[in-house]
C-alpha cells in the first residue's frame, strides 16, 4: 500500500489535539464557577468531613463498599455520637447499620449491597463496633476551585490542611488560614473531587462521586 504523507500528517495532528483536550478538559474546557461565601463554607464543610476521614482515593463507580462504610460510621462518630450506645465498659462505643446506611445515600448517593465487619469496624449483631480512642490530627478541605461540568456535576480543586492546636471551629480555623502563614496549619496536600448536586424533597445537595489526589503539574 503506497505511503500517504498528508494522511499522515493529519492523524499525528488530530492525535496531539486530541490529547491536549483529555489533559485539560477538566479545567480549561470547563466554566469555571464564581465561589460567593456561602458556597464556599459549604463546600468546604462538605470535602472536610471526607478528609478528616482519611478516605481513600477512587475514581468515578470504582468506590469500593467497605471504604462508604468506614466513612460513614467515622462520620457519625464525630457528627452525630448521640446515634451510638456507649458499652458499660466504656471501651467502645455502638451504632446500628441503618443509620450507616443513611449516611451512605447523603454522601454518596448509594448503599453497600450487604453490611458487614470491615479492616476498620466490626459488625456485632447488626451494630457497628467504634473504640472511643483520641480522634487524632484534624484535617480540613479548602475548596481552591469549582469548574460546572454540565448535568448538575462539578469538578472541585481542594487543598488539604493538617490543624495542631487549635479549636475544632471550621469557621475559625478558615478565618486563621486567610491570615496567611500559621503554626496551627500546615498543607497536607492537594485533591481532585467530582460531586454531583441532587434535589431531594425539595433541598439540594451534594453527593461524591470520585476523589483523587491531584498529580504534580
Amino acid at each position: 500500500m503506497k505511503f500517504n504523507k498528508k494522511y499522515f500528517l493529519v492523524l499525528v495532528v488530530a492525535i496531539l489535539f486530541f490529547s491536549g483536550c483529555s489533559k485539560f478538559s477538566n479545567t480549561t474546557l470547563r466554566k469555571e464557577v464564581v465561589i460567593d461565601t456561602k458556597l464556599q463554607e459549604s463546600l468546604n464543610t462538605f470535602f472536610t468531613y471526607f478528609s478528616e476521614a482519611n478516605i481513600k482515593d477512587f475514581k468515578e463507580n470504582e468506590l469500593t463498599e467497605e471504604e462508604m462504610i468506614n466513612f460513614s460510621v467515622y462520620y457519625n462518630f464525630i457528627h452525630a455520637f448521640d446515634k451510638f450506645t456507649v458499652i458499660k465498659e466504656r471501651c467502645c462505643a455502638l451504632i446500628e447499620s441503618k443509620y450507616v446506611k443513611e449516611s451512605e445515600s447523603y454522601f454518596f448517593g448509594k448503599q453497600a449491597s450487604k453490611h458487614k465487619s470491615t479492616s476498620q469496624y466490626e459488625l456485632l449483631d447488626n451494630r457497628y463496633k467504634v473504640f472511643l480512642a483520641n480522634k487524632g490530627q484534624l484535617t480540613i478541605s479548602k475548596t481552591d476551585k469549582l469548574y460546572d461540568l454540565g448535568n448538575g456535576e462539578y469538578l472541585a480543586e481542594l487543598s488539604i490542611y493538617n490543624v495542631n492546636g487549635f479549636e475544632e471551629d471550621l469557621k475559625g480555623i478558615f478565618e486563621e488560614l486567610k491570615k496567611g502563614d500559621s503554626k496551627f496549619i500546615k498543607i497536607k496536600g492537594k485533591k481532585i473531587a467530582k460531586i454531583k448536586k441532587i434535589n431531594e424533597n425539595g433541598n439540594e445537595r451534594f453527593i461524591l462521586l470520585s476523589y483523587e489526589t491531584e498529580q504534580a503539574k
